[in-house]
């Protein structure tokens, strides 16, 4: 059993977006595993001050956050955005770092065993650098940052949360005993990029064998964050593919569940139901799931999520990353409109097989939980 310090800069409540929901299973493991985790929120966003305390009771800790001024690195992206360069939307690595959160985590660690600490994304790996040496170092990297801007702007959405030099990522993972990879294909990007350790750690999927006899016909569900890559793919998803559903399956209805809600407007055939606090009965009541993911790195939660609930997914290559693309038996991909519309088609047309679809991809979702947990073990002890 280890003592294990997370430091995050994203708080796992109310779980809205697929880091939250990812930082959030992966500390259920490790207590399920018998280890006692502490959380430290470092608070660059908005959190729920009292689901977090009712989650975490007397092992949540709240340090202040205070945005770094850089002038002349913030007046370089300005100048740079302006001419166009490659660099206008790249941060160093330690530029988000509130140099204040080292008193934080030195008292912490002064006044509690820590065998181990875990830091959520490579632009908190500054925390890293003062810990004693007997502590076990990890990053969570959750997605590839080098030249991450260049995914958005090369489809004209203009760049969002963190990117930085392939330079910069390295120097951050350097600083860690172990880097921590959501999939197997970043996994071995890293490794190209850094001597240290790194381990493929997926997302632990919350399992739930959603019951077939609360399927509502013709229901196909996504859900959804807010952020700027996922509404991109909800207008591909209802403009592009939802009328060519339509004009084989008139009854059919897109039901839209999560944060991305307030992004969309109603739509004929489309059904918004807002923020979710209970995935399950949402689940149970789809006939099919869909993932339009457009582009991306890391795992697409939503992909992994459908499968642990036992709904079959039709999603893209994008949205199948991570997840094991020969196992046609439990998803399908399609890239393009009417390959994506006919698969769901094809579901909504026979239930028997949708349902059984959906009963494969529970048992892949079972095993990828149980690799994980070996993944866990073999990394933390």
């Amino acid at each position: 059993m280890s003592n294990i310090l997370v430091i995050s800069p994203v708080a796992t409540h109310p779980p809205t977006a697929g880091n939250q929901t990812r930082i959030y299973e992966l500390t259920r493991l490790l207590k399920r595993l018998g280890h006692v985790v502490d959380f430290m929120h470092i608070e660059r966003d908005v959190s729920d001050v009292s689901l977090m305390r009712a989650e975490w009771k007397d092992r949540y800790l709240r340090v202040p956050y205070t945005k770094p001024r850089n002038v002349f690195a913030n007046f370089k992206r300005k100048v740079a955005q302006k001419l166009g360069l490659g660099c206008a939307y790249r941060y160093g690595i330690d530029d988000w770092y509130d140099s204040a959160t080292d008193d934080h985590i030195q008292n912490f660690v002064s006044n509690n065993q820590v065998d181990v600490v875990i830091v959520e994304y490579v632009f908190m790996s500054r925390a890293l650098l003062k810990l004693p040496a007997h502590i076990f170092k990890i990053i969570d990297t959750h997605d590839v940052m080098a030249n991450r801007d260049e995914r958005f702007t090369a489809n004209n959405i203009h760049p969002t949360w963190f990117s930085c030099s392939q330079r910069q990522e390295t120097k951050a993972l350097n600083r860690a005993d172990v880097v921590i990879a959501i999939q197997n294909q970043e996994a071995k990007y890293f490794s190209s990029t850094t001597n240290t350790k790194v381990v493929t750690v997926g997302h632990p999927v919350k399992l739930y064998r959603a019951p077939a006899d609360q399927i509502i016909n013709g229901r196909i569900l996504l859900i959804s964050s807010a952020n700027s890559i996922n509404v991109e793919s909800a207008h591909w998803l209802i403009n592009a593919v939802l009328p060519l559903i339509q004009q084989k399956c008139p009854n059919a209805e897109l039901a839209i569940g999560g944060t991305i809600c307030h992004r969309l407007t109603a739509a004929p055939g489309v059904r918004l139901l807002g923020r979710l606090d209970e995935l399950p009965p949402i689940y149970a009541s789809a006939q099919v799931v869909v993932n339009p993911m457009r582009f991306g790195t890391g795992l697409k939660i939503k992909s992994i999520e459908a499968l642990g609930h036992a709904r079959p997914l039709i999603t893209t290559t994008c949205g199948s990353e991570g997840l094991d693309p020969s196992r046609l038996d439990v998803l399908q991909i399609a890239d393009e409109p009417e390959l994506f519309a006919q698969a769901v088609i094809e579901l909504l047309k026979e239930p028997k097989s949708a349902i059984e679809m959906g009963e494969r991809g529970y048992r892949y979702a079972e095993r990828f939980n149980a690799e994980i947990e070996e993944s866990i073990k073999s990394i933390i002890t």
